[in-house]
């Protein structure tokens, strides 16, 4: 695999077009990251859950990543979101964060998981990197 793109990199610019959907009930967490997530470039569509995201179906084949909590107030919590859109989503990739979910959880299968709490710059770069990958979807952890 190459390494990750620097800013100077076309691969770098590529993302800057991206779309992300980012799905979060934790206000504060979900301004943070959106506003890290601007700021290198991806253009993201926030939502405070589930249902709301839905409502953003019609970018399914524009999203280059749904970037979601699990546990959220409404009829779906983000594990059902991210198996309602990653079979929609022509491309792209799934991460689930969550403090309440076991990384080795059988549900996150196909998904690249991310513990709670984490740090805002290290998921941004975790974003950052999968957004430039090539690779089809897979499993992947990221510790805090």
């Amino acid at each position: 695999m190459d390494p990750a793109p620097t800013r100077g990199d076309p691969r770098s610019r590529e993302h800057r077009r991206s779309t992300v959907l980012l799905v979060e009930d934790e206000a504060l967490v979900r301004l943070a990251l959106a506003e890290a997530l601007r700021d290198a470039g991806a253009v993201v569509v926030e939502a405070g859950s589930a249902d709301v995201a839905l409502v953003h179906q019609h970018l399914k084949h524009a999203l280059a990543q749904l970037v979601t909590d699990v546990r959220m107030p409404g009829s779906l919590d983000g594990l059902q979101l991210a198996l309602r859109l990653q079979e929609m989503m022509t491309a792209g990739r799934v991460i689930v964060a969550s403090g309440h979910i076991d990384p080795g959880d059988t549900r996150l299968a196909g998904f690249v998981f991310i513990p709670k709490p984490y740090e805002i710059s290290s998921t941004v770069q975790l974003i950052e990197q999968l957004l430039v990958m090539e690779e089809p979807r897979g499993r992947l952890h990221c510790d805090p």
